[in-house]
């Protein structure tokens, strides 16, 4: 009888504290919610806080994230910025060519007899006013940039072959052997798709890439 009364107090117990633990999740929860508003950029918004609703509005944020950076940048970043969007309106990123399946026939039996000797960096199509030199396929020397702006990316000739890979990881290693200090200049590495910009604008700088 003693063990049948303890057992019921332990429950009741077990049962107690599990609707205890859970008022207090739903607490927190509902105090969450009541928040319609947070901080965010006090330097652009006098009051300090933005509608949560605006927020989960993700074409609405965007905008906001163009104006805003539109309006810091320099003339020359802006013209950039502008004709890197006309560009992705003119030459849309096609979807279907992921995991490698922007590879022809042709693309996999030279990666497969190849190896990596297959990949190197594409040279500038105007080579007398080129921004960069690629030596030994894979070494890229950037020159003639002294004017007040100017961008260029070298791009491997062939996407990173993810195409039946397990794990779906890729390694690779990005050596700078020398770089001009100067607080206007910078570089970039990451990943970009094709067709890019890579003429007039870094990788990340645009849509479908990414960058360090």
């Amino acid at each position: 009888m003693e063990m049948g009364l303890l057992l019921v107090f332990v429950s009741c117990v077990s049962i107690f504290t599990l609707m205890l633990v859970t008022s207090l999740i739903i607490q927190c929860i509902l105090r969450h919610d009541r928040q319609e508003h947070r901080p965010l950029l006090n330097s652009v918004f006098n009051s300090g806080d933005i509608d949560r609703s605006f927020l989960n509005d993700e074409e609405a944020l965007l905008r906001f994230a163009e104006e805003y950076d539109y309006g810091t940048i320099s003339p020359e970043e802006q013209r950039a910025f502008l004709e890197g969007e006309e560009f992705h309106r003119n030459n849309p990123t096609n979807a279907s060519h992921v995991r490698g399946r922007s590879y022809t026939r042709e693309d996999e039996l030279l990666i497969k007899d190849c190896g990596i000797n297959a990949f190197e960096f594409d040279q500038e199509k105007e080579f007398l006013a080129a921004r960069y030199i690629v030596q030994d396929r894979t070494e890229v020397c950037f020159i003639n940039n002294e004017t007040s702006y100017s961008t260029a990316t070298a791009v491997l000739n062939h996407a990173l072959p993810s195409k039946n890979r397990s794990p779906d990881t890729i390694y690779f290693e990005v050596k700078v052997y020398e770089f001009h200090e100067s607080p206007n200049a910078h570089f970039a590495v990451g990943l970009v798709t094709r067709p890019y910009p890579a003429a007039f604008r870094l990788p990340g700088y645009n849509y479908f890439s990414l960058a360090y």
